[in-house]
């Protein structure tokens, strides 16, 4: 079986997908939710990357945030 990750943004169509990822227990305390992590991407629109982790079309249990710098030319 063949595992292909892809990044997808997060929109109102998978948001209840993303909501839903989950790290192990145990790591729990190493991660906000990503309701929280959706909410501080939302208030930073201008630099925020957020990004659910795909498994073809299946949520992963991961999920990415960067933020870019505006004044980057990249």
């Amino acid at each position: 079986m063949t595992t292909t990750f892809r990044l997808a943004e997060v929109t109102a169509a998978n948001f209840d997908a993303a909501i839903g990822v989950q790290v192990h227990p145990d790591q729990d305390h190493l991660v906000a939710p990503v309701v929280k992590s959706l909410a501080e991407a939302y208030v930073h629109a201008g630099t925020a990357w957020p990004r659910l982790i795909l498994d073809g079309d299946r949520p992963v249990r991961g999920r990415g945030c960067g933020r870019r710098d505006p004044s980057s030319r990249r």
